[in-house]
């Protein structure tokens, strides 16, 4: 494995660990950049593996959040239809 795949690899294991301590949590590319201190072009190559993996997504805005969660500590939850 590259050194390079190998750093990308690390970074999405912490990053998917932080999200999952911090379900709301909801940053752009460069927010998380500075908080996890690791290049803007690494982070993006993080953040972009864990949509393709379907545990992150990317609002209009640019913000990633949890998939399954529209706002930073609000899950997505469908209205219950009474009988």
């Amino acid at each position: 494995m590259l050194d390079s795949q190998r750093c990308v690899s690390d970074w999405v294991q912490l990053v998917r660990s932080e999200f999952v301590e911090m379900p709301g949590l909801c940053l752009t590319t460069p927010q998380a950049a500075r908080l996890w201190g690791v290049d803007p072009l690494v982070c993006e190559a993080v953040l972009e593996a864990l949509v393709d993996a379907d545990f992150l997504r990317r609002t209009r805005d640019g913000f990633y959040l949890r998939t399954g969660y529209e706002t930073a500590g609000r899950p997505r939850v469908r209205p219950r239809i009474s009988e």
